[in-house]
């Protein structure tokens, strides 16, 4: 991390909001769920989930990563308490 100017928190994260892949998990959900028709079997909803998960743009991927230091500063600012994301 020293080698590539990372900075690191002085403590350990338990916290959901400073966790980016709980958004990952709810972005994945969210483009199944647009899927019509609905599912009606396991193997067909493990062949979609599959497939989403390869279409997960760099560009998701990026803002969710992006979006880490907004989120630290708001669990800071609210004491560690829950933020609203």
């Amino acid at each position: 991390m020293e080698t590539h100017n990372i900075s690191l928190l002085n403590w350990a994260s338990q916290s959901p909001d400073l966790n980016p892949i709980e958004n990952l998990w709810d972005y994945l959900d969210y483009q199944i769920q647009k899927r019509k028709p609905l599912l009606t079997s396991k193997q067909e909803l493990i062949r979609i989930i599959q497939e989403e998960w390869a279409n997960i743009s760099i560009e998701i991927l990026h803002n969710l990563i992006l979006s880490m230091l907004r989120c630290i500063k708001d669990v800071i600012r609210v004491k560690g308490e829950h933020i609203k994301y």
